[in-house]
Formats: C-alpha cells, structure tokens, sequence
C-alpha cells in the first residue's frame, strides 16, 4: 500500500475529549473517527487491526469446535420479555417499532435468541452439545460512553454460545472457553488476570471476567498475593476486622448532631470510632419493595451484592419522599428503628452481634446511641452486602491481605446454567425419552475493546507498539533517498514474499516520517536510505536497536516475527 493513497489523516494534536491514551493515540493516528457520541468509524488503518482481531478469534474458536453463525440484529421483545431482561437491561436497551406495529429490541446480547433457535431444532441428547459463535454488531444507550472504544454504544463482539445435557458437560466446556481465552490473550500479548465477577442483566450462575492491569481501567478488582484469590469489587468478599462488644446493653439515647456530614466528622462528635457508626440507606427494587440496607461506618453498600441477594432486576436509591415516608426523617438520619413493617431489613454481616452501636434516629438532625439488636428492633436478615477495601482479608486463605487494582475487563465467560432454558422452556430428549432443560454457556469478547486494551498497554510517549499479531501491516517501508527506485524493488520483492507492506513514498522529511512511523506502530520498520548502502535498517517497533541488513536477512527476521504469515 502506497502511504501517499492511504486513506488516512494524522493530527498533531490530541482531542480535548480523548482522555485515555488508547483513544487519543487511535484518533491521533488515524484508526478511528468518531461519528457520534459513542460511535466510531474504523478507518483503513484501524480497520485491518480490527479484521485481524476478529480473525484470531474466529481461529480460535473453531480450534475448540465452536460453529459460526449470523442472528439478526433486531429481537422479538418477546423473547426479552421471558427473562425479564428487558427489564434487567433498562435503559440501556434500544427499541424500535415497525410498520406492522411490532416491538424490536436492538441486540444487546443474544441468549434468548440463541436459547430460542436452538430450542426450535428439538434437540435429542445425540446432537449434543451445541456450540456456536458470531460477530455481530451490539447496542447499549451507555449514558456515559467514555474512553474512545472501551466504553460505547455500537460494537462488534464475538459472542458464543453452549448448550450442553448436564452440568458436567457444561463445565468441561467452561474451562475449554476459559483456556481459550487465555490463548487469545496471549496471541494479543495481554497479560489477563481471571477474576471471579457477578453476572449482570446477562445472568446466570457464575462467570469470570479476564481483567487486564491499567490505570484507565473503569473496574476495581481485589487480588490476594498470597494464594491468587481474583475477584471483580461487584463481586469480592473478605474476610473483616472484628472488635471487642460490650458485655452489657446500654440504654439508647438519641443525641441532636445537626448538619453533620459523614460518618468520620459523626464519630468525632460522638466521640466513637468510626466503626460503632452505622450507615442505613432506604432502597426501592424494580419490583416496588422497600428495603433499609444497614452496614457498619467503615464499610460501603455494594448495590450489586444488595441487588444479587434481594433477587431482583434492579435496586435504587429511595426518592427523598419514600424516605420521609418511612422514616419520617430527611435523607442521612435514617435507621432500623421503628420502621414501617412493610419495610425489608437487610443488614451486613459486619452488623453481626454488634452491642451498643449507632444509627440513625428517624429523626431529622438526630442520632441513636447505643442501639440494640431485638430490644430496639427486630433482626434484621444478615447477608454480605458491603464493598470490600483494600487492606481487608482474603476470604480464602485468611493469611493474605486484598489489594486494589484498576482494570479493563477484556473478556468474560458465563456459566448460565438453566437461567434461559427454562423460562424458554429449551428442552433436549435424553436416551429414555424424556425431555429434559438444557445446560447453557455464553462467552463474549469485544473486538473494538480488545483494540483499545492493547494500545493501552502497548505504547510510549511516541505512540502505539503493536503486535506481530494484529499489526496492520507486517512492514512500514520508509524511503529516504531522492530516487526511490530501491526503494521501490524493495517494496514489490517483500509483497512477493508474502507480506504486507506500507510505503512511505511521500515527499516528507526524515522527521516527519518516523516521527509517524512511530504514531502508526507498525511492528517492523524498514528504512532504505544513502547511509544504508544497498542495505536495509531494520527497526522492530518493540525494540530500540537498529540493525543493517541484506534482503534475504530481511525476509528471515519477518517470518520469524510473523510465523504465520
């Protein structure tokens, strides 16, 4: 490809807008233009990264025995409908009526579809498992998309799909996608840390994202040194400091601490540690319950786990008059006492046989001293609904300590286990006759996604470092000379070779085109130049030496950079 007709524009400048480096070094460079908000146009450039993507997936994939198909984009409502994912999805979903009056939902994910059109082939337990695979375009009204490719509202996924007659089945399955993804990610040169995630509005048993460490990371996850524990922060558990409980129950008191914002500013003028404050919060689930979730000061509601225990689609904050309903005191003074019955108790295990603690009064501008559990109130139900911190123990060896870590969650694998068979009533007929549900697995990965978590961590202040595997062309051929001739033989002698090769016949300076050259990242750059004699300089994007070469030793040292080529 001759770089004077590629259809590209660098920019000198970074977008005001472009905030991660994947997305202001892809704009930058020309593999992306933005169309809208959330939506982006792969360009020639970015678009031969991304095809080699998807085709390492698709290799992968029907390595392991995966089929590819195609599903349309628009869904039967219907078929959301079912798993009450129209509601789990909320307003991320994107619906369009035809002419006929009929309600589509633009593909977000596809289990129902996949579960129903498996269904339809009335499987017997001799055509079993079924696995299967697409690329197809995704749609998600994300309120904030943000970090160019890695949070937006239109993007191609590789989604794939098992249906299996046991539990056993499934699982050999779920650990053969789980070694995949490791292999995938390793051809991508990420390095990714499986960790134990919730399911989501997809649903299902359990599920495992694959994480990789950056500092743009939008997730939080939780890893134990000491024996590998990985969790996702929706997800993680540990292991919580307990402290000594008074013998004897005090009698409570409430005590007027007007304006007093936080639980560290109230300990103090309580004089109490933090860890006797409690923070009572009043929820509404999608399906209109009231519930007060209690947690020790020092700890957060994780609206996730609250939400996963509840068994609801969705959990939310109360409005300011639900709460004055049923506590009859302003927002931040809410607590356990007294509430109306028709209101769910859910406290943390880390309230557990606390003695005199605090909680809210129910009282605007008042605080509860010296709360009990059954005199004061009723128990409360007790479940892990907080958000680990770091520091915490880990919840498996109970030597380690949980760190902190920013992420990109790269791909994920779900164990589904019946969640859509059987409201799809999706059945097989085992060798008896007898109809049974299915198993289920989906597995997803993001191409676009996967573009940006590699510039992520692959780049310096020059620009991107691609590698060998998805890099958009094998060779950026530079020429410095004022005839070009050499130049040129060398171009036409590596495409015979069978490499891809991008010329830099431009009337530029020397400057100019490496300084390009290393925006652009290809993984190999040649340079034919006076100073290189009848040789080549070989310069590998990854590496700082540079190295004078004959043409056949050129060819040597690019299939073995690109064994596959």
């Amino acid at each position: 490809m001759l770089q004077s007709r590629l259809f590209y524009k660098t920019l000198k400048t970074t977008p005001k807008d472009a905030q991660t480096r994947s997305h202001q070094l892809l704009m930058r460079g020309g593999f992306i233009e933005q169309i809208s908000a959330g939506r982006y146009a792969f360009l020639p450039l970015g678009f031969l990264v991304w095809e080699k993507i998807l085709n390492v997936i698709d290799r992968e994939m029907r390595k392991i025995g995966s089929q590819r198909v195609l599903t349309p984009t628009l869904h039967p409502i219907e078929i959301w409908k079912k798993t009450n994912r129209d509601k789990a999805f909320g307003e991320e979903m994107i619906l369009i009526e035809d002419h006929h009056g009929s309600t589509f939902a633009l593909g977000a994910t596809a289990e129902g579809l996949m579960t129903e059109m498996v269904k339809g082939k009335q499987l017997s337990y001799k055509d079993l498992p079924v696995v299967i695979h697409q690329f197809v375009q995704k749609f998600r009204d994300e309120k904030r998309p943000r970090g160019g490719l890695l949070r937006v509202r239109e993007f191609m996924m590789k989604d794939a799909y098992s249906f299996h007659a046991s539990e056993e089945d499934l699982l050999e399955w779920y650990q053969r996608f789980f070694d995949s993804y490791q292999r995938i990610a390793r051809a991508f040169d990420l390095s990714v840390i499986p960790v134990e995630a919730d399911s989501g509005a997809i649903g299902g048993e359990y599920n495992h994202e694959f994480m990789v460490i950056a500092d743009s990371g939008e997730d939080k996850i939780f890893i134990c040194a000491a024996c590998g524990y990985a969790a996702n922060s929706e997800k993680a558990e540990s292991a919580f400091k307990e402290h000594p409980q008074d013998k004897e129950m005090k009698e409570r008191k409430d005590v007027l601490g007007e304006g007093i914002v936080g639980v560290e500013a109230l300990a103090e003028f309580l004089n109490i540690p933090v860890h006797v404050t409690t923070k009572t919060l009043i929820y509404e689930t999608s399906e209109g319950e009231i519930v007060a979730a209690m947690v020790r000061g020092d700890y957060d509601i994780n609206e996730v786990k609250l939400r996963r225990y509840l068994k609801t689609a969705d959990v939310r904050l109360a409005p300011e008059d639900v709460v004055k309903e049923v506590t009859g005191a302003d927002i931040g003074y809410a607590g356990p006492i007294g509430l109306p019955e028709h209101v769910r108790v859910v406290a943390d295990l880390t309230c557990k046989g606390r003695v005199n603690f605090e909680a809210g009064a129910n009282r605007t501008n008042y605080h509860s001293l010296n709360v009990n559990f059954e005199r004061d109130f009723p128990l409360p139900e007790f479940a892990d609904i907080r958000q680990v911190k770091p520091g915490d123990g880990c919840p498996r060896c109970k030597d380690g300590v949980l760190e902190e870590k920013r992420a990109i969650e790269w791909g994920h694998v779900f164990h589904q286990g019946q969640f859509y068979a059987r409201p799809h009533e999706a059945t097989y007929v085992d060798e008896k006759g007898k109809s049974l549900v299915l198993w289920q697995g989906a597995y997803g990965i993001g191409i676009g996604r996967t573009m940006a978590t590699i510039v992520e961590t692959h780049h310096d202040e020059k620009g991107i470092i691609w590698p060998p595997s998805v890099t958009p062309f094998h060779v950026h051929l530079i020429n410095l000379k004022k005839d070009d001739s050499e130049a040129r033989e060398v171009y036409e002698r590596i495409q015979q070779e069978g490499f891809s090769v991008l010329f830099d016949d431009r009337d530029k300076n020397a400057g100019e085109k490496f300084a390009e050259a290393d925006l652009l990242g290809i993984t190999v750059r040649l340079v034919v130049s006076e100073k290189t004699k009848g040789s080549i300089e070989w310069k590998d994007r990854r590496e700082q030496d540079r190295l004078l070469l004959e043409f056949n030793e050129v060819v040597e040292k690019l299939k073995k950079t690109y064994p596959r080529s």
